[in-house]
């Protein structure tokens, strides 16, 4: 396992680990621990649970992806969230503004509307278009200037600005944005939005889109606030800048940024790690990198929580590659210090450009999802993890055909249902497809439906732009030639709502003094509310949520219908929305006098502890308690053994006096909680022996008492730190048990962390004194106790990082110096030079008989080098002047110059393109004689039928066949990646027996005068399934053939047969029991 740490972060790790302790320093990072609802409509009312949230609103922004929610109620520990209608699926963070640190939600949130399930696409509004700039590629959705409005920001990689589209829509129903540019001097290609320095606004990160092929950059955009940016960018020394994503990997309170490398590294593929040290600027530490083992690049990217330890772990694919794999790390980070266990890898043998995390089964386990560009699918791989921080387990549960060439797809609730929807792209065909979950626990299922479009489509993004809670399509054209389109378009989400009341409770009897009793309906922005009592309508207004049913409007059977999408209180169109929600019965009795109270005993109240819930006085007739995670108890005392966090929030009792619910009470129950501790240290856990003490601390570091452990025993710090000092004894497994005051009993201990005391690495470099140009020169160091890190340059501006590495010179010169640094993480520096003299050598190079190194599926690609060269060896083992490879890889080639020097030379990676996916259908498959049937063939971008007597076209996908026999049908084509495609289908026609159809000759004469010169069977030609059997007189066989190619001329072994009667036999295949049979007079 690989640790990237930096000393420097050290009084960084301190003021950023959070505590629960009310009181506690501002520099605690906030905690959200639980989330009462991982789904729900905007305006909902979302409970988070944890530490750290403070006591004030104002302090604390709560985002729910690309829109922040009001903050309606807020203590240390609990806080209450209104959801916003620009939700996006996300983690949930919360930002303390003081401090500017951030915490996050594990499990994503999503945004629904009530709707219904599958979705119907005709509830899409027409398409609008808003003009990006040339060459747009990607976008993102986030309230840039916090006026509660989702704005989107695009990269262009054809153009140096990337365009910030601010939404400037008036209402429901209206979408509109106004364009501006910022400049930052080079071609972007992919864009994300994050806060990045916790100040609540969020900041934009874009990689590169020129041309380069290495070193390429990305691009921060600091959001000042009001649409103002600060730009700066950073280089990305020999890498190619792929995906990006932001994720706070190490639990600091600061979220990273992260990019793939698309470039090809034979020794592992590379993300790039950029870790946050931001206090008010943004500030990144210089680039570091993580390898994915059993990979040679990296494109798509995910970062989530799979395991649900909440550290966010990291799913990738490699870059343009037919025999792909999804690779998966563990995240083993603890505060300050980054650390992945090694990637493991799980197949996929398709192109995957895009990779999303989302919970698609709904059983609290976020999924895999990915698309599959050559077969037109979507892929989707349940999480199938068994141990909350052990190795993620993924399983694959379905293809979903979609468009082909699907390249990028978002998920969001389109349909409401409270299931993630995936909406995908296609950059072969002006469609996008929209897939509704259906899925449960353990099977997925979904049901896709297709839109056209104006233009082919990239990037998918799915979230609400005009305020109404429904999330909106909008996507990105693919320029093409003769369609520069550079268009940022947006379908418009028309689906109606299907309102809930709450209180559900039904029937319910309300003493007169509970007046009024409010009826709060799903939230949904622009829509009339019709309320109903007995079916009549009592109330009709805009944006009416709620209403007070009160002593005017009395006992009765109460509904609400959302008028919407043209429907008001005035008309219900057919095209609008009318649906009707769930009734309640409320019967209003006489009022009451009695006044109760209700508490909670003990409050805050210890993990594992009793919970005890009181109502007094206990003269009432009836008390029913409800409260979080679905409690239901009745009683003036309740009570809930064994006490979690999860029961935390806000419980409420209905208290009955004779026949009606007299008063309605409500009590906060808090948790004092334990959060997860962890033990973090600065740099590298090898400590070199001689060096300062290393200082250990456990977060969180306030609040709670600390108990040092080493080797499990203890030892005697008691404090949130302790010193491990440098000598050899010092090495071992160090733990903290921790334990609270306030809940005595109560004790966890954190996960051990081996620190191990070890020698200085010693750098000692080993290698020739001259080489010569293309010849790969082996390089070898000093092995060293631990796992320290290897900085290799070779002084022609290419490095490496592994202990012994190879490298190939392109240039001859008198002295390269070689470098290396060994180190762990930076602690113990070693380092050594030397010096190495490259000669001409002639360039060898392989060429190829497919320059763009593609081939298809059962072709082969020729690899050669000149014939210069003496004793070529390649590495697939052929030796000779070239090679002929069939299957993905990089080949190289060893051989010697002319002048003695052993060159080596490596072909550009080959892609393997698998065979077309051809889809070929006969509609019916079985026929009459003279009926027909439709062909369909799809998969292909041209089509050629064979044979084609029998049908209306050769040329096009779906020709009607009209043959007279039981025919097979062959469709070949060129597919979108302009390789060849075949697929056959048979056709089976019944009806009278062939032989029937045939016409035997009864004479012939076989004299080479012309006419009748062989035996002719007319219309045997067509049916090559029969056979032809000829005897003379005596019953000896003269001639047979199938099939029969009308010439027999009367030979037997070469000879000419006398005069005279000869006899046929005709078989037919599937008629073999009623054969033709006749006589044939032969005269010359």
């Amino acid at each position: 396992m690989k640790k990237y740490r930096n000393i420097l972060l050290y009084v960084l790790l301190i003021l950023a680990a959070f505590a629960m302790a009310p009181g506690s320093a501002l520099a605690q990072k906030p905690e959200i621990v639980a989330v009462d609802k991982v789904s729900g409509p905007m305006e909902d009312i979302i409970t988070l649970k944890g530490s750290n949230f403070g006591s004030v609103i104002g302090d604390v922004e709560v985002h729910f992806g690309a829109q922040k929610g009001v903050v309606k109620t807020v203590t240390d520990q609990l806080l209450e969230v209104a959801v916003p209608p620009g939700s996006t699926h996300d983690n949930i963070s919360v930002t303390h503004i003081p401090n500017k640190l951030t915490g996050y939600s594990s499990p994503q949130f999503l945004l629904s509307f009530s709707g219904v399930s599958p979705f119907d696409v005709t509830r899409l509004g027409p398409q609008q278009d808003f003009n990006a700039a040339d060459g747009l590629y990607d976008h993102c959705l986030c309230d840039l200037n916090t006026d509660g409005r989702v704005d989107i920001a695009a990269a262009n990689r054809a153009n140096t600005n990337i365009s910030i589209l601010q939404n400037t829509s008036t209402g429901v129903g209206s979408i509109n944005f106004s364009k501006s540019e910022e400049n930052v001097n080079f071609a972007t290609l992919q864009i994300k939005c994050g806060d990045l320095n916790g100040d609540g606004r969020p900041d934009l990160v874009a990689t590169e889109g020129t041309t380069a092929v290495s070193d390429t950059r990305i691009f921060i955009l600091q959001n000042n606030g009001a649409m103002n940016f600060t730009h700066q960018e950073i280089k990305l020394t020999g890498q190619l800048a792929g995906k990006i994503e932001i994720a706070d990997l190490d639990r600091d309170g600061k979220p990273e940024i992260i990019v793939t490398d698309q470039k090809v590294n034979p020794g592992g593929g590379k993300i790039v790690i950029l870790k946050n040290i931001s206090n008010g600027p943004i500030v990144m530490e210089s680039p570091v990198t993580l390898t994915v083992n059993e990979s040679v690049s990296a494109d798509a990217i995910a970062i989530k929580d799979l395991n649900g330890d909440h550290f966010p772990d990291i799913a990738v694919s490699q870059f343009g590659s037919s025999t792909n794999a999804i690779h998966i790390s563990v995240n083993k980070s603890t505060p300050g210090n980054i650390s992945f266990d090694p990637f493991t890898k799980l197949a996929i043998p398709d192109v995957v450009f895009e990779m999303k995390i989302a919970d698609v089964d709904n059983d609290r386990k976020p999924d895999v999802i990915v698309s599959r560009v050559l077969t037109g699918q979507i892929a989707v791989y349940l999480n199938t993890t068994a141990t909350v921080g052990g190795a993620i387990s993924i399983v694959k549960k379905a293809d979903l055909p979609v468009q082909t060439g699907v390249w990028g797809f978002d998920v969001g609730d389109v349909d409401g249902d409270g299931l993630v929807d995936i909406v995908s792209s296609s950059t072969t065909n002006t469609k996008i497809s929209i897939s509704s979950n259906q899925s449960s626990a353990g099977n997925v299922s979904f049901t896709t439906v297709e839109k056209s479009v104006t233009f082919i489509t990239r990037e998918m993004r799915v979230g609400d732009l005009d305020g109404d809670g429904k999330p909106e399509i909008s996507f990105c054209s693919v320029d093409k030639p003769g369609t520069p389109a550079s268009k940022v378009s947006i379908l418009r989400n028309k689906s109606c709502v299907l309102p809930k009341i709450n209180p559900e409770r039904t029937p319910i009897a309300i003493c007169a003094n509970l007046l009024p009793y409010k009826l709060t309906a799903t939230a949904s922005k622009g829509s009339y509310y019709q309320w109903l009592k007995n079916g009549v309508q009592v109330s009709c207004g805009l944006n009416q949520y709620t209403f007070d049913v009160t002593a005017g409007t009395g006992t009765g059977v109460y509904s609400v219908k959302i008028l919407a999408e043209g429907s008001t209180c005035a008309s219900t169109p057919a095209t609008g929305c009318s649906l009707e929600s769930n009734q309640v019965d409320i019967t209003v009795g006489a009022a009451s006098a009695a006044t109760f109270t209700a508490v909670a005993d003990p409050n805050p109240l210890c993990e594992g502890g009793k919970l005890t819930l009181k109502a007094s006085p206990t003269s009432a007739t009836k008390y029913s308690w409800t409260g979080p995670d679905g409690f239901a108890k009745e009683g003036a005392t309740v009570e809930l053994d064994n006490f979690e966090l999860k029961n935390a929030g806000t419980y409420e009792v209905f208290i009955t006096v004779g026949t009606c619910v007299a008063t309605r009470k409500t009590v906060v129950v808090k948790a004092s909680s334990f959060p997860t501790f962890t033990v973090g240290y600065p740099g590298s856990n090898n400590l070199c022996e001689g060096d300062p003490a290393k200082t250990l601390t456990v977060f969180p570091s306030t609040g709670f008492n600390y108990q040092w452990k080493k080797d499990g025993a203890n030892i005697a710090d008691t404090d949130a730190s302790h010193d491990v000092t440098s000598v050899s004894s010092q090495s071992g497994s160090y733990t903290v048990k921790v334990t609270s005051a306030s809940c005595v009993g109560k004790e966890v201990e954190t996960a051990p962390v081996v620190i191990n005391v070890v020698k200085p690495p010693v750098a000692a470099i080993t290698a020739p004194a001259s080489a010569c140009e293309g010849q790969e020169v082996s390089f070898t160091t000093t092995n060293n106790v631990g796992d320290p890190d290897y900085e290799w340059t070779f002084g022609d501006s290419q490095t490496a990082s592994i202990q012994n590495p190879t490298h190939i010179y392109n240039n001859s010169n008198a002295g390269y110096t070689v470098t290396l640094k060994v180190s762990f993480a930076g602690a113990c520096p070693a380092a050594d030079t030397h010096t190495i003299e490259i000669t001409d050598a002639p360039t060898m190079t392989i060429s190829t008989t497919a320059p763009d190194y593609k081939i298809c599926s059962g072709e082969t690609i020729t690899l050669t080098i000149a014939n210069t060269f003496v004793d070529p060896v390649w590495s697939n083992g052929d030796t000779g002047f070239s090679t002929t490879v069939g299957d993905d890889g990089i080949f190289k080639v060893t051989a010697k110059a002319a002048n003695g020097c052993v060159l080596t030379a490596q072909s550009t990676p080959i892609v393997k393109i698998p065979a077309a996916n051809i889809i070929l259908t006969a509609e019916p498959a079985k026929i009459n004689e003279g009926e027909t049937s439709q062909l369909n063939a799809d998969g292909l971008l041209d089509y050629t039928w064979t044979p084609s007597e029998t049908l209306t076209a050769s040329n096009i996908p779906n020709p009607v066949a009209q043959p007279i026999k039981t025919t097979e049908y062959t469709v070949s084509g060129l597919d979108q990646n302009g390789c060849i495609g075949t697929a056959t289908i048979t056709l089976t026609v019944f009806g009278e027996a062939i032989v029937n159809k045939l016409g035997p000759k009864n004479f012939f004469s076989p004299n080479n005068s012309g006419p009748n010169d062989v035996w002719l069977v007319e219309n045997i030609t067509d049916f090559p399934q029969c056979a032809v059997t000829i005897y003379d007189d005596k019953g000896v066989k003269v001639f047979d053939a199938k099939p029969y190619a009308n010439d027999w001329d009367g030979k037997f072994n070469g000879k000419d047969l006398p005069d005279g009667v000869y006899f046929y036999v005709i078989r037919c295949e599937g008629e073999e029991n009623s054969p033709r049979t006749g006589s044939i007079t032969l005269i010359r």
